[in-house]
This record gives structure tokens, C-alpha cells and sequence, in this order.
């Protein structure tokens, strides 16, 4: 159970990375315009508790903190996990290897 509960943060922790990376690399605006628009806004006219999650996520990557807390503020508490998720992936990667030796 252990092991697979590992597993399963590595994988979930590797995307998390390499979306953070791409965050910083790539064009908001690619992002953006290849995002779909919500399910909820295209059929109920009604934004949902994540609507303006990606815009924000983005808009953090350009370090516009203030406009990220309006396009959603929990876009800021997300960001901080994956951040800090990603340290600690990142120091494990660390560890893994130096017990590898």
C-alpha cells in the first residue's frame, strides 16, 4: 500500500512539475486559449467554484498576484500546493538518489 501510494505521488508529482515548468516557459495565452471553457458557464450560464482557476494560475506565473486573487482566489492556495509539493518532490528526488548510491 505503501509503495503504491508513492507511486502514485511520483506520477501525480511529476505532472504537477512539468506544468509548473511549462507555466514559466511557455505563453500564458497558449494556455489559455487551449483551455476549454467550463462545463458549467457553456450550459448553465453559471460560474463554479474553480471558474477563473486557470486564468489565475497564469496570471501567478507572471507574478500578477493581485489580478490572480480576482480571476479566483483559490487559484492562489492551489498554486502554493503544487509550488511546495513540487520542493518537496524535488528534495525526495534528492534523497532517492543519494540512497541509490
Amino acid at each position: 500500500m505503501k509503495d503504491a501510494l508513492r507511486t502514485a505521488w511520483t506520477i501525480y508529482s511529476t505532472l504537477i512539475a512539468v506544468m509548473l515548468l511549462c507555466l514559466f516557459i511557455l505563453p500564458g495565452e497558449l494556455l489559455l486559449n487551449n483551455t476549454p471553457l467550463c462545463e458549467n458557464i457553456s450550459k448553465f450560464g453559471v460560474e463554479c467554484f474553480a471558474c477563473g482557476m486557470t486564468r489565475g494560475i497564469v496570471d501567478i506565473s507572471q507574478f500578477e498576484f493581485n489580478e490572480a486573487g480576482i480571476a479566483n482566489r483559490g487559484s492562489l492556495y492551489v498554486f502554493f500546493v503544487f509550488f511546495i509539493n513540487s520542493l518537496l518532490f524535488i528534495k525526495y528526488l534528492f534523497n532517492f538518489k543519494k540512497t541509490k548510491k
